[in-house]
């Protein structure tokens, strides 16, 4: 769901019932944009909730409200943008989850992320700190990168919970392999 589609949803929500002509004119945009929308947003809500029409007016039903709120929280916490360091560091900390046999590319992480390199290396410092409670490392090698040492795996699962889980809903974002084996280990924490 795109961010527009959110606020759409968001003003339902807020809102009893609504006309088209209110929402062309809350939003700023063509009736087939509002229809558009409308559509998309219905599909992605299949099951959870769907914006019917009666008499010219547009009213959200919602069948799941737990699966809504989820939904509605997901999407803030992948909305967040990069200027929170704490997301930062989450995020690097994701990537070096996922890479946990390779190394990470600073640079790399730096324009992923659209910060400059000397915030990744205060990210990085700042994430030093918090992963030594742990008793885990962010290990760096000249001309390779960095990557996270722990003593024993079960590590992995406990920071992954606790620092990542904060801002990524786990089972949603990873699919890859390495990921798997991840959320099998914070399944059994």
């Amino acid at each position: 769901m795109d961010r527009q589609s959110f606020e759409i949803l968001n003003f339902f929500i807020n809102n009893d019932a609504l006309t088209l002509r209110e929402l062309q004119s809350h939003f700023s945009v063509s009736r087939v944009t509002i229809t558009k929308n409308i559509r998309a947003i219905n599909d992605y809500l299949v099951g959870i909730a769907k914006i019917n029409v009666n008499q010219a007016k547009f009213y959200l039903v919602i069948n799941n409200y737990s699966a809504m709120a989820k939904l509605q929280t997901n999407f803030l916490k992948k909305d967040l943008d990069f200027n929170d360091p704490s997301k930062r560091q989450a995020t690097i900390l994701k990537e070096l989850l996922q890479q946990i046999t390779d190394y990470v590319i600073l640079d790399d992480l730096a324009e992923s992320l659209a910060v400059s390199r000397g915030t990744i290396n205060k990210d990085l410092k700042a994430l030093k700190q918090q992963l030594d409670y742990y008793q885990v490392r962010i290990e760096t090698k000249t001309n390779r990168g960095i990557h996270l040492a722990v003593e024993h795996d079960y590590m992995y699962a406990v920071i992954t919970r606790t620092l990542v889980g904060k801002y990524y809903e786990l089972e949603a974002t990873w699919d890859k392999a390495t990921d798997v084996k991840l959320l099998n280990l914070v399944k059994k924490t």
